[in-house]
């Protein structure tokens, strides 16, 4: 089991903050009003409106639903928070949704009450945000002091005013122009941003990790994480914790060789540690004993077609035990006689690996699909829970939740 810090545990019922800002309709105006009127004197949260029928509505305009974040204060000034780790592990903020998961458990978890199943279907459209050239709207929006920050297609990235919808920023890192004939392999969506002290991160398909002056749009440090010429993407949202920021990448499918991932200081965007989740070359040495305990797992000459395991996805911080909890790709290629002819296990593939946060060395792991063949692969999100594993036991347990793909475990 993974570990978290102790947090109060409860169903997960309330709305997550995606796509358009609405107003409550035929409701006492004084009590209720606007939605950005009634978040302004009580925090309230919004929901998000059934996606079919507001394409319907608005064509092909985004709609963004300001869920559970307060718009704006009512003399319109707004707060300055700080985004840092203080923020981003306490579960009772409500002014915001500071991170992919709301906040560092994962649990997008809203504790807000305003919006209940017997008035939810009395939500309406206040204002939709045309966004034509976007194909491809996956990413988790993130509000900050009523500033809306998310990606489009490509990670093309924009902050806008929740209370009015008016575009504050755009920022387009022109992934199509730097991919080439990259672009052929590479998906379009995002996952999104990670925001932390000032700064919007993002990372592009083509491997670039850029940070943003949240106020401006504009780029502050540019870093590429990978080799151009192997033919790895990334998809994923950047994970923010302890001054680091963390990305990995896709590929396996492509020959993208060997798995990583790699932390980067935020201030500067310079590397600062790097994990790799199958082994080398055995003549070449092992960068740590990890790799030499995951290396006697294989068979063959599995280096020779790189293993695989890139991780492009779920990817949790626990403060409590300061450590990184990543879910681990698929092998390259998928079939097992053909990397490890042999047979074996071939750690660290499809599995939850924990990382010290501050070095990145490896605590310990859990194997999901051991010598997987069938993509089954651990990549889905890690959400860190307290739950009573023994009834009757009296207590609860710090724990993770985590499905494998092609299951429901």
């Amino acid at each position: 089991m993974c570990r978290s810090r102790p947090r109060k545990y409860e169903t997960i019922t309330a709305a997550h903050p995606w796509h358009e800002a609405c107003h409550i309709k035929g409701a006492n105006s004084e009590a209720v009003g606007t939605l950005s009127g009634a978040l302004r004197k009580n925090k309230a949260e919004a929901t998000r409106m059934n996606a079919n029928r507001l394409r319907r509505n608005v064509g092909a305009a985004m709609v963004l639903v300001a869920a559970g974040v307060l718009i704006g204060s009512s003399n319109g000034a707004w707060a300055e928070t700080i985004v840092d780790d203080a923020a981003l592990t306490d579960p009772n903020q409500t002014d915001n949704w500071l991170a992919y998961g709301r906040d560092h458990s994962e649990q997008r978890f809203s504790p807000l009450t305003q919006i209940t199943a017997d008035n939810v279907g009395k939500l309406g459209l206040t204002w939709s945000l045309p966004l034509p050239e976007d194909g491809a709207l996956v990413a988790t929006p993130l509000v900050v002091d009523g500033i809306m920050y998310f990606t489009g297609s490509y990670s093309k990235t924009r902050a806008v005013d929740t209370k009015t919808g008016k575009l504050i920023w755009e920022y387009d890192p022109e992934t199509l122009k730097h991919a080439g004939d990259r672009a052929r392999m590479m998906w379009s969506w995002s996952r999104g941003a990670t925001f932390y002290k000032g700064k919007v991160i993002i990372a592009t398909a083509d491997g670039r990790l850029i940070a943003l002056d949240s106020k401006t749009g504009l780029p502050i440090w540019t870093t590429q994480t990978f080799d151009p010429s192997i033919p790895l993407h990334i998809t994923g949202a950047p994970k923010a914790f302890r001054d680091l920021v963390l990305i990995g990448n896709g590929g396996s499918e492509q020959g993208g060789g060997r798995g990583f991932i790699t932390a980067y200081h935020v201030e500067t965007g310079k590397e600062a540690w790097k994990f790799y989740i199958v082994p080398g070359n055995p003549a070449d040495g092992f960068e740590d004993e990890a790799q030499k305990m995951a290396a006697e797992t294989w068979t063959g000459e599995w280096w020779k077609l790189g293993g695989g395991g890139q991780t492009w996805n779920g990817v949790t911080y626990d403060a409590e035990y300061d450590q990184i909890l990543v879910g681990t790709g698929n092998g390259g290629p998928w079939n097992h006689k053909i990397r490890s002819p042999e047979g074996g296990d071939n750690l660290f593939l499809s599995s939850i690996v924990a990382l010290d946060a501050t070095s990145g060395k490896y605590k310990w792991h859990y194997q999901t699909t051991p010598g997987d063949t069938w993509d089954y692969t651990s990549t889905m999100d890690i959400v860190l829970v307290d739950l009573e594993l023994t009834e009757g036991e009296g207590k609860k347990r710090s724990s993770c939740m985590h499905r494998r793909m092609g299951s429901s475990t």
